[in-house]
């Protein structure tokens, strides 16, 4: 059972997260107020995005040194960290 469900489960590629796009699909992630949301559609659910985070929590796990969101990041983009996250509206 747990292994199916892991199974279902999407390969994110958070790295993805430092150039607004969607961990999920590569879209380019829209900003809606306190939101980055991609504009597809979730395959389980018409009216879900396929991925959505608030803005806080994506500076945040860009931040963490432990979260693949930073770790997967090659040095020159870990330089723009912050300027991406100036960029959110987020004050650090």
């Amino acid at each position: 059972m747990i292994e199916e469900l892991l199974d279902q489960k999407p390969k994110r590629k958070w790295q993805n997260l430092l150039h607004k796009k969607c961990p999920n699909c590569d879209s380019r992630l829209e900003d809606k107020d306190m939101y980055l949301v991609c504009p597809n559609p979730d395959t389980n659910g018409k009216h879900q995005h396929c991925f959505f985070i608030e803005k806080q929590k994506a500076a945040d796990f860009l931040l963490n040194q432990d979260h693949p969101a930073n770790f997967c990041l090659s040095s020159h983009e870990r330089a723009k960290i912050s300027e991406v996250i100036q960029s959110l509206g987020i004050t650090q």
